[in-house]
């Protein structure tokens, strides 16, 4: 799965803080959790928007998932191709310091 983050939580401090919405973290083990668009693998690079199970409904599956979920992130934006996406070589297969911001 490649997923596209829309948005980040963090936890307030406590046992019992709140999650509040952030725009940035230096760290990904600061998010509580983050919400994102998933894409299936279709072939080798390409990633389809809609995901097969949900073909028939033409609906896009959007996720909320914890910090140690998240693997890494790419070294450049994958490519537009209508809803899909396709992820380059070099952006997948370089190694990198990932930087966590969304805007």
């Amino acid at each position: 799965m490649l997923g596209k983050i829309l948005t980040m939580y963090t936890r307030s401090g406590g046992k019992n803080g709140k999650h509040a919405w952030t725009n940035s973290i230096t760290n990904i083990m600061q998010a509580s959790y983050l919400a994102v668009q998933a894409f299936e693998n279709m072939v080798g690079s390409q990633f389809r928007a809609i995901p097969q199970d949900l073909a028939m409904l033409q609906a896009k599956q959007f996720c909320l998932i914890p910090p140690t979920s998240f693997l890494c992130a790419l070294h450049s934006a994958p490519k537009a191709n209508l809803e899909n996406l396709v992820v380059s070589q070099t952006s997948s297969s370089e190694s990198f310091t990932p930087k966590y911001r969304r805007s």
